[in-house]
């Protein structure tokens, strides 16, 4: 989840993560958290198969508050569908216009935008890595 993301949630305490060799769809929900506010799915944003999954989460998912880049939620591989992801830079540029009186479905859409920018990142590193 993204700084953003966490912050609009409020404080987290339950994380529901998918298995290792689950598909991921674009669009879809492969997992959701649960806040002192809400219950959130995140959305996938590529095609692909989750990896591995932090299950430190499952014990401290308040550490996502505390650390929401570090507090990675998958890795995934067999990745398509890359080519709408956000840059860092239209990531910051989106963040920008949006307005604090925004209602719940536009957050909910918003934060799906977010999920793709966060996991075109974590793409990124991946690649770096050598993997594909």
């Amino acid at each position: 989840l993204t700084d953003y993301a966490q912050d609009a949630l409020g404080d987290l305490v339950f994380v529901n993560l998918p298995e290792p060799e689950d598909e991921l769809t674009a669009g879809e929900a492969f997992a959701d958290v649960e806040s002192v506010k809400a219950v959130s799915d995140v959305y996938s944003p590529v095609d692909g198969k989750v990896l591995t999954v932090n299950e430190d989460l499952l014990d401290s998912p308040e550490s996502i508050n505390s650390d929401p880049y570090g507090a990675w939620l998958i890795t995934a591989g067999e990745i398509t569908g890359t080519e709408e992801l956000l840059t860092p830079e239209e990531y910051e540029a989106f963040l920008e216009t949006l307005d604090a009186a925004d209602s719940d479905a536009t957050f909910s859409m918003k934060l799906k935008r977010q999920t793709l920018s966060t996991l075109n990142h974590l793409k990124g590193v991946y690649d770096a890595l050598g993997n594909t």
